[in-house]
């Protein structure tokens, strides 16, 4: 069912339609796997959790990470979608973990913006996890490009927005968006920007 549906050559260069990054999965394409090869077991479940079924599916899922060691776990963006808000609000007496810590995702402020009115800096801080991970453009293209703004701006966004969030008493991962082609089209300007993460407060700075 996986390969006939594309994951063998999906990537960020290919189609990503109903691709969820921050989850790193592809939700519908998770529940079709389960239907399409436990078919009886997936009817069983969806008769005991009537229609919460994807969300404790979810939620299984989460825990068995957990279980595994993995130390931590994206629960998406906290205002993405409905569903999003509702997760987030139920996570804190639904879900128990003994290793693996709930992260929620978002990104830097916006280009000359301020951080104190960003949307989704707030959204991160009212998502009621001690961590947060956020991620920032560590490729000059995408920030001339994609942004349209200067790199001074893009590496003030990475910067502001980390100790923003480190003020506001979280930990901060900071995912620095396709540093390695970043890296090797302007390696000055992608340290640049791990440079102002770590500076503001980051504690893990993903590549």
């Amino acid at each position: 069912h996986l390969a006939a549906n594309g994951w063998a050559v999906r990537t960020h260069l290919k189609d990503a339609k109903g691709y969820s990054r921050e989850l790193a999965i592809y939700p519908d394409d998770l529940v079709a796997f389960i239907q399409e090869t436990q078919p009886a077991e997936w009817a069983k479940f969806r008769k005991w959790h009537n229609g919460d079924a994807e969300k404790m599916l979810a939620k299984r899922v989460a825990e068995q990470l957990d279980w595994l060691g993995v130390h931590w776990i994206e629960g998406g963006y906290p205002q993405a979608n409905p569903k999003d808000e509702e997760f987030f609000r139920r996570a804190p007496r639904e879900l128990s973990f003994s290793t693996a810590t709930l992260v929620a995702f978002g990104s830097t402020r916006r280009p000359a913006g301020k951080v104190d009115v960003d949307p989704t800096l707030a959204a991160l801080v009212g998502a009621g996890t001690s961590t947060v991970c956020i991620v920032g453009k560590s490729w000059d293209f995408h920030v001339t490009e994609a942004l349209g703004t200067t790199l001074e701006e893009g590496v003030a966004m990475v910067g502001e927005s980390v100790r923003f969030l480190r003020d506001a008493g979280l930990r901060v991962l900071f995912d620095a968006e396709h540093f390695f082609d970043g890296y090797h089209a302007n390696a000055e300007y992608a340290l640049r920007v791990l440079e102002a993460a770590a500076t503001g407060g980051a504690e893990t700075l993903v590549l």
